[in-house]
């Protein structure tokens, strides 16, 4: 009876439990996503990056928006490759000239894993009446280790564009063949298609210098199809530089080794030579020179005898008178 109330107890408790172990793990999920969200700094790995396109389409209405890129590609070793980019994107929508108007939102600089090879940047928008589309690409590749030089650029622009507009300016300056780069392998595809609605204005260029390097190509597919509507306006900007830069190397190289040349030795003659020997000088022994009465020499012996005799030889004739 026991058991079977035990049984019967565990039973209703088993839901509660279930309950709370699922909100636990849901709880433990967002809050993980939220880290993952807010987390400043979390490398991802690089998309092509796509701004600014389908949109604005209804009449008078505005495009401005910008893209800047570094990559960064490291290849001394060609079987594991090092790569990451930062990317700053600013994108202004709304009425006409919205970047006048200030609603403008930016993201970034954003760092990545990896390299971004491809940008598509305001396409078929903004082809109501009366609109404008202002875009800009500019890319800086860093390749470390690469054996490519740099090259030009290769443009495919203005192709099917402003056949009834006022105003149609492309830079570089391209004939009809060259304009007609395949847009499957140009650098740059910019203002095909576009500014069709009369009395527009078209004003695309890349820039002078802009180049492409085989072991990073960047593509850029801009401004295309797009402000369609009459009495749009298109200016599109893009600039692409490449530095290359030498391989580093970890191999540690030594220093060549320093040749000391050898010298003979030279003969030596031995010449001897004679020892000085130095005499010292004789001096009177310590207590005669303190006292000073030791002859100074035989001669003056002599002189004192004699002195002494004759003293004597008086004196007896003085004693002998008296007597």
């Amino acid at each position: 009876m026991a058991r079977n109330a035990h049984d019967r107890t565990s039973g209703k408790q088993r839901p509660g439990r279930f309950r709370r172990l699922v909100g636990l793990a849901g709880a433990t999920s967002l809050a993980v996503m939220l880290v993952l969200a807010i987390t400043p700094g979390v490398a991802a790995l690089a998309l092509d990056i796509a701004q600014c396109n389908g949109v604005g389409n209804g009449g008078g209405q505005g495009l401005d928006c910008r893209v800047e890129v570094v990559n960064d590609l490291d290849i001394t070793d060609p079987m594991a490759p090092i790569e990451s980019s930062t990317v700053t994107v600013t994108a202004c929508l709304g009425a006409a000239n919205a970047a006048l108007a200030g609603v403008c939102t930016s993201t970034g600089p954003i760092t990545y894993t990896q390299v971004v090879r491809n940008i598509n940047q305001c396409n078929f928008s903004d082809n109501g009446g009366g609109s404008t589309v202002l875009c800009t690409v500019d890319v800086f590749n860093f390749v470390t280790g690469g054996a490519a030089t740099p090259t030009a650029a290769t443009v495919n622009e203005c192709n099917n564009s402003l056949t009834t507009g006022d105003v149609l300016i492309c830079d570089p300056y391209l004939t009809d063949s060259e304009r007609a780069t395949d847009p499957a392998t140009a650098t740059v595809v910019q203002c095909n298609d576009s500014v069709n609605g009369g009395g527009g204005v078209l004003d695309c260029s890349v820039a002078e210098g802009s180049t492409t390097n085989a072991s990073l190509v960047v593509r850029v597919n801009q401004c295309n199809n797009s402000a369609n509507g009459g009495g749009s306006l298109i200016i599109c900007r893009t600039v692409i530089r490449n530095a290359v830069r030498a391989a580093i190397s970890d191999v540690f190289v030594p220093p060549a080794p320093v040749t000391v040349a050898a010298t003979s030795p030279q003969a030596q003659t031995f010449v001897p030579v004679r020892p000085t020997v130095t005499t010292p000088a004789r001096t009177a022994p310590a207590e005669l020179a303190a006292t000073g009465s030791a002859p100074s020499s035989p001669l003056l012996l002599i002189i004192g005898g004699a002195a002494l005799l004759g003293g004597l030889l008086i004196l007896s004739r003085k004693i002998t008178k008296e007597i």
